[in-house]
Parts: C-alpha cells; sequence; structure tokens
C-alpha cells in the first residue's frame, strides 16, 4: 500500500514536471489560466525540489529508522523464540534418550526376572532377591513414566512457542 502511494505521488510529480516543460497541452490558452502561477525555469523548480527535499528527508529518515528499530525488535523476539526452542528440544531428545536407555535396563532387569523365576528356587534370598528385581523394574517404569510426562509438558512450550 505505502509503495503504491509513493509510485503514484512519483508520477504525478513528473507528470506535473513534463507537462509544465514539455508538453505543448499546456501552452493553449485554456491551461495557461490554470497553471499561470507556475514557473518555467529549472532554477525555481530546482529550489523548490530542494525545499521539498529539504522536508522530506529527515521524515523519511526517521520512518526509516523506525522501521529498522521494529525489524531489530521482531528480529530479537524471534531469536529468543529460537533459543526457547533449541532449549526444549535439546531437553525432549536428551529424556528420550534416557527413556531408550531405561527401557533397554528394565528388558535386563526383566530377563533376570524370568531367570530367577524359572529356576524356582525357594528360600528367604531367592525370595528377597526376586523382590529387589522387582522393585528395581518398577523404579524404572516409574521413571520412564515421570519422563514421559516431563516430555508432554516439553511438547506443550515448544507448541505454544510455535
Amino acid at each position: 500500500m505505502v509503495l503504491f502511494v509513493l509510485v503514484v505521488l512519483g508520477l504525478i510529480v513528473v507528470g506535473f514536471y513534463y507537462f509544465n516543460f514539455n508538453s505543448h497541452i499546456l501552452k493553449r490558452d485554456i491551461w495557461q489560466n490554470v497553471f499561470q502561477n507556475l514557473s518555467e525555469s529549472n532554477d525555481k523548480w530546482g529550489a523548490f525540489g530542494d525545499y521539498v527535499g529539504g522536508i522530506l528527508n529527515p521524515i523519511i529518515a526517521a520512518f526509516a529508522f523506525y522501521l529498522i528499530a521494529k525489524t531489530y525488535e521482531l528480529q530479537k523476539s524471534e531469536s529468543t523464540k529460537t533459543i526457547k526452542i533449541a532449549a526444549l528440544t535439546a531437553l525432549l531428545n536428551s529424556n528420550l534418550t534416557k527413556i531408550g536407555l531405561l527401557e533397554s535396563e528394565k528388558t535386563q532387569w526383566l530377563q533376570s526376572h524370568e531367570r530367577l523365576l524359572s529356576k524356582k528356587f525357594t528360600g528367604e534370598s531367592y525370595e528377597i532377591h526376586l523382590s529387589k528385581v522387582e522393585m528395581k523394574i518398577w523404579e524404572i517404569e516409574s521413571e520412564i513414566d515421570e519422563l514421559k510426562e516431563k516430555n508432554k509438558g516439553f511438547e506443550r512450550q515448544i507448541e505454544s512457542l510455535v
């Protein structure tokens, strides 16, 4: 929209200049009365251009500075958001790796548990050992569930940032 307005204004200025100095249409009596106060001297038009430029250049420069400042703020907020997403993704990946390791450890404990059950030992030491294996499996499952809940939280935070 702004570009369109600038192009239209530019065309109007160039059109005025062209019709005033180069067009024979304005030399007719009808147009002479309408544009009688326009100078035909390039020097006066140059001075007028310097005046308009002197007024508009600081305004355009201030607008450009404002746009640069807005761009910087946007870039800063986007880079902060990107850093947060990267950190959350790293935590998520770390937890997924840890879950994989815990699953592997759980598999080893389950195999140990199955071996104990298949041997059908009896006695207090056997029961204590079996109980310790079952407790370790339960601890691993609890830790896996806890990590999965943390991952859901990380995923929600990432979705809110995206």
